[in-house]
């Protein structure tokens, strides 16, 4: 009985797969059509389990919260416009799983992502200490040059101290910011400075008035393509 069920969630888990690199394709596919007006970036949020990554994409597509906790299966997907300079920035979001059994997805996620927003809660140290090995996964498959956000989640049970996190993205050139999806702090305001950033790459500007800033980023032109 026991072999079954691993059997079967051997099997579940590569239909999954199937599935996701085909629905992730045919995004890239329309992608490739969009106009200059509407570039679609797709974004990635990865971190540990129950950091708050779901609640927070939650909260800023449906600007819902809820105690309840229930695990992200594979992954989940919102879609998110912002304005910057009048020119629309979409914002294509995947929330990851963050359950060891899923991390062989990683790959797949993070192919073709602009952006890695990587979170942890502010009231787990152990969240904390796994955010290097998060950031060293992503940039092992992502483009060039991506943009890095790290996001000290739960603002509102905070029990460790931002130092460490706030060095590391200093010392990077990441951004930091800290939030709490139950509350809304900082929610908004880490979306428009990624795409504050999004727009930077692509139009080849100078950011200000935003946390932790890269002075000017470039990128190639098929990033708005």
């Amino acid at each position: 009985m026991a072999n079954f069920e691993k059997n079967r969630s051997r099997k579940s888990l590569k239909n999954y797969t199937l599935f996701l690199k085909f629905y992730l394709n045919k995004i890239k596919n329309q992608n490739t059509h969009q106009s200059m007006e509407e570039p679609k970036h797709k974004v990635v949020l990865i971190g540990d389990p129950m950091v708050g990554k779901t609640a927070i994409l939650t909260r800023l597509i449906k600007n819902y919260f809820t105690e309840s906790y229930m695990s992200t299966i594979g992954s989940g997907f919102g879609s998110w416009d912002a304005t910057v300079s009048d020119r629309l920035i979409n914002l294509q979001i995947w929330d990851t799983a963050g359950q060891e059994k899923y991390r062989s997805l990683g790959p797949i996620f993070y192919q073709n992502a602009e952006v890695a927003i990587i979170v942890y809660s502010l009231k787990d140290g152990n969240s904390e200490n796994s955010i290097r090995d998060w950031i060293d996964q992503f940039l092992a498959f992502s483009i060039n040059s991506p943009i890095i956000a790290i996001v000290a989640n739960q603002y509102d049970r905070q029990q460790i101290s931002t130092h460490a996190m706030k060095k590391l993205a200093d010392d990077k050139g990441y951004i930091f910011i800290e939030t709490s999806a139950k509350t809304g702090k900082g929610i908004l305001d880490l979306f428009h400075i990624v795409a504050q950033h999004l727009y930077s790459k692509c139009f080849n500007t100078t950011l200000t008035n935003s946390v932790n800033c890269l002075n000017t980023l470039k990128c190639t032109p098929k990033c708005c393509q």
